[in-house]
């Protein structure tokens, strides 16, 4: 089994608190905080139609010491950690991708 999900600890340090980005024609305002346990990613834009919309994201903020309580409490061996696409080593500070490669 493999689960991918970010590196909490790297997406925390470097999280953008507001941007903007235009595609086709469109701006969207982001606003990104952490909340709890949560990163929040408030979106909001005009549509075509002119009519304002509004979107959360809410990503609850797992670190890697979490994932494998969670994987111990399901019984699950963690093989290996990668750290990108590339499959290269995962390491906390650096690495975008947290990448559990897991065994029952």
């Amino acid at each position: 089994m493999v689960i991918d999900f970010m590196n909490t600890e790297l997406t925390v340090r470097q999280l953008v608190a507001r941007e903007e980005k235009t595609v086709d024609d469109i701006t969207f305002h982001l606003h990104r905080h952490l909340d709890n346990d949560f990163i929040v990613k408030d979106i909001r834009f005009v549509d075509r139609d002119g009519r304002e919309q509004h979107y959360e994201e809410r990503v609850r903020a797992l670190s890697q010491a979490r994932f494998e309580e969670y994987f111990h409490m399901a019984g699950l061996r963690l093989a290996e950690v990668l750290g990108d696409y590339h499959l290269g080593p995962y390491d906390e500070q650096t690495s975008p991708r947290m990448i559990f490669v897991l065994k029952k």
